[in-house]
């Protein structure tokens, strides 16, 4: 495939129009990265909107989009300037991403993609041998309430409660990643050694209300402010010392809060 700024072979016939859902796996590097295209003709004006599964980020609206005589471009601020050429099926298009004289291949085919769940040996299995509770907390001021996940040991009282913070992103509960859940893992072992741990979805992903394309540091602080008082507010965890776990962005999301509050027991930054 040639470069995004050189012609592409002779001209086609004139190809029909591109439309409808279409997904591939960029190769960038030894990670390929699932995408999902959704194109739009609407009164010959071609959009489209780009999906990451993996990386949960969805709806993002595709730049510098054409289509014609068969090659398909378009520009992203990740991976660089894609061209593709549209295969004899009508069902393929075969190209690559561009970037500082890299190459990312991508192979895209009509249709949805199928969803396959990845099996991590390191995810946790049940039997637990601890109670697993959903959580809904409530950010009254912000209007938002957040889904997540409680987890407390089940044969004596916590020794303390451990609230994880996700990195920057949109991340659920499990900061999934790749088809890894490392907070899944986090929690499951702090729970077995004796903690309590909630950890949630952000704000507008999963089973969290609320809209992210504004979402500020302070914002993800206050959302954390309101799930140390949803724990405190719990009559089984009366008492229990509360701590920060954050990581990434989320650590500094941590040292934020626990400027903030004199109630916080413990801080522990990551990465």
């Amino acid at each position: 495939m040639n470069r995004p700024n050189q012609r592409v072979g002779p001209l086609r016939p004139r190809s029909p129009a591109i439309h409808g859902t279409w997904h591939g796996a960029i190769q960038f590097g030894e990670v390929p990265i699932p995408i999902v295209l959704r194109f739009d003709n609407n009164e010959s004006n071609l959009t489209a909107l780009a999906d990451f599964p993996q990386q949960q980020r969805v709806g993002i609206a595709v730049r510098e989009l054409s289509f014609g005589d068969g090659i398909l471009r378009f520009a992203t601020r990740s991976f660089g300037d894609y061209v593709g050429e549209l295969g004899s099926d009508g069902a393929s298009i075969v190209g690559a991403f561009w970037q500082q004289e890299k190459r990312h291949p991508l192979t895209l085919h009509a249709g949805d993609m199928v969803k396959v769940a990845p099996v991590r040996p390191q995810t946790p299995q049940a039997p637990f041998g601890y109670s697993i509770e959903r959580a809904q907390v409530g950010n009254l001021a912000a209007g938002r309430l957040l889904a997540g996940t409680l987890t407390i040991p089940a044969d004596h009282g916590p020794r303390a409660i451990a609230l994880l913070i996700t990195g920057s992103g949109a991340m659920d509960r499990d900061e999934t990643v790749f088809g890894h859940k490392p907070f899944w893992i986090l929690a499951d072992y702090l729970t077995r050694k004796g903690y309590a741990v909630l950890r949630l979805d952000n704000r507008g992903v999963g089973e969290s209300s609320g809209d992210r394309s504004a979402i500020t540091l302070a914002d993800e602080a206050d959302d954390m402010a309101a799930a140390v008082e949803y724990l405190q507010s719990r009559h089984d965890l009366k008492d229990v010392p509360i701590g920060l776990i954050g990581h990434s962005m989320g650590a500094l999301t941590g040292m934020m809060l626990a400027a903030q509050r004199a109630d916080i027991a413990f801080l522990v930054s990551m990465a």
